[in-house]
């Protein structure tokens, strides 16, 4: 539906108000946050200023242990492995360390963050081309030069699976080479798993659709679908349905596109059940729990919730007067921001996380 990829644009870029977070406890006082280390250095040459930060010490060298879910539904703006977490914020990367020290890596906003074998790859905020550094911030090297080519993206075997300018499924090997477009299924988010690749889309396109990573098996899994996760060779999605008296392709224009529910299905759609009568806007899967933001009826005041797989413990973990923009999943955090004003016409983005069980919620550095 064209209000799901209007409101991600407006995560993206567009500032929104929002109510202060109420109840924050901060980890730091005005002067920083305890345990972070962000003592990046600045050089002049020739009038220009160039800032070098510190790399990460015995920084991980596996692949990513966070759902990949941040990817589809979540911009993608943190990433975990062997105890080390990536997140990014309107200040940069930083680099949570498993003793709680925090590191300024970059003063790139990062989103679609995936890391494999020590390399994490990202896209530049609304930029869209694909790049990679080591995990200890290190060997920043540009893959792609075609401005736009990755909206979202997932990592696998080598290959980097891709959301082009066209909104079409391709892919690229990790080096930038061999470049191919695999299919034309509506490609606005994309994930891959077990030899898939999954991509999904909205308005007239809505559903989830997929591909084997050769090229071949080209299919719609399930029509008329918004956001969807795949999770342990399951696909969860929700549910879109015509509106009554609508007949023939759907269309959003209108409003007519209707939201059903939460329902699991096998990975080519079959075996479709549902599960809840919930309609999340943004959701992943990680543990046992499906984490979702419920809009409530409302186009800007969302709670954080979370559901059990099988459709019930549905628990908030923050109420509506948060109102929580985005989130991501690491380990047993996640990772929220929300937009707070600063005056009459703007507003700024603070981060925050808090326990999966709704515990301990602290401000993080950036």
């Amino acid at each position: 539906m064209q209000f799901k990829r209007n409101i991600l644009c407006m995560l993206a870029g567009t500032a929104i108000l929002a109510a202060a977070f109420s109840g924050c406890q901060k980890a730091a006082d005005s002067g920083g946050q305890s345990g972070t280390d962000t003592a990046a250095t600045t050089s002049t040459t020739a009038g220009a200023t160039a800032t070098t930060f510190p790399t990460v010490a015995n920084a991980p060298t596996g692949s990513m242990d966070s759902p990949s879910g941040n990817i589809t539904n979540g911009e993608g703006w943190v990433a975990s492995t062997d105890g080390f977490t990536y997140y990014s914020t309107s200040a940069g990367l930083f680099c949570m360390q498993p003793d709680g020290t925090t590191t300024q890596i970059s003063h790139d906003r990062c989103q679609n963050m995936i890391i494999s074998d020590g390399w994490i790859y990202f896209s530049k905020y609304q930029q869209y081309d694909l790049w990679k550094m080591r995990t200890d911030g290190s060997e920043e090297q540009q893959i792609t030069f075609l401005h736009y080519t990755a909206f979202n993206f997932y990592v696998a075997d080598g290959w980097i699976y891709y959301s082009d300018s066209n909104y079409q499924v391709s892919k690229i090997k990790t080096d930038g080479t061999e470049n191919t477009v695999l299919s034309s299924n509506p490609a606005f988010f994309i994930t891959a798993s077990s030899g898939w690749v999954y991509s999904g889309s909205d308005g007239p396109s809505s559903g989830v659709f997929i591909v084997r990573t050769d090229g071949t098996g080209s299919a719609t899994a399930v029509g008329l679908a918004a956001w969807f996760t795949i999770d342990n060779g399951t696909l969860y999605y929700e549910k879109q349905i015509n509106g009554p008296g609508e007949v023939g392709p759907a269309t959003d224009g209108g409003g007519l596109l209707q939201n059903v529910g939460l329902y699991k299905a096998d990975p080519d759609g079959g075996n479709a059940v549902k599960i809840s009568d919930v309609n999340p806007f943004q959701m992943l899967a990680s543990g046992d729990w499906i984490y979702y933001l419920d809009a409530n009826g409302s186009d800007s005041n969302w709670a954080l919730c979370k559901i059990r797989m099988d459709g019930t413990g549905n628990t908030a973990l923050t109420d509506s007067s948060a109102k929580v923009a985005g989130f991501n999943v690491a380990g047993d955090w996640v990772f929220f921001y929300t937009w707070t004003s600063t005056s009459a016409d703007s507003s700024t983005q603070v981060y925050y996380r808090i326990h999966t069980d709704g515990t301990g919620l602290e401000q993080l550095a950036g």
